[in-house]
């Protein structure tokens, strides 16, 4: 027996246990095996198997939807900065690891008054945007954004 879950609130070893809540199993767990073997015989709990520690982690996927990196912990934050490349980020403060994120995210922003006419061009042909060849780079910046505003 690896884990139970608990039909009804319990006291057990001197903690309180809410009704449906998971309970690892044995020596420095959250509950004895003898405790368990008992709540489970007196139908206060049943036996389940033990939840995956990657069970209630979000994926790196769902990590980097996140808007406020402060509310990931410093474990996700550098398992972001593995998927991404980012190094060094080990040995980082929180801060920093957060600092590292949000500067790979705003360098995805592309800036096209920094461009020249070429790089305009390509980007406006990457895009599917049509340009005149008569066009000058005013022009050119500014259809490209309004292309890519809408």
């Amino acid at each position: 027996m690896k884990a139970i879950k608990t039909e009804i609130a319990i006291k057990c070893g001197g903690k309180h246990f809410q009704a449906e809540e998971i309970l690892l199993v044995g020596k420095g767990k959250d509950i004895s095996l003898k405790d368990a073997k008992y709540l489970v015989g007196a139908d206060a709990a049943i036996e389940v198997v033990a939840p995956s520690k990657n069970e209630d982690t979000k994926s790196i996927e769902e990590m980097l939807e996140v808007e406020d990196l402060s509310t990931l912990n410093v474990s996700q934050l550098k398992s972001i900065c593995k998927y991404l490349g980012l190094t060094p980020y080990s040995g980082k403060k929180e801060s920093e690891l957060i600092e590292m994120i949000e500067l790979h995210r705003n360098s995805d922003v592309l800036d096209i008054d920094i461009m020249n006419e070429d790089e305009l061009r390509t980007l406006a042909e990457e895009e599917g945007i049509s340009i005149p060849e008569n066009a000058d780079i005013e022009m050119i910046r500014q259809i490209i954004d309004e292309a890519l505003g809408e």
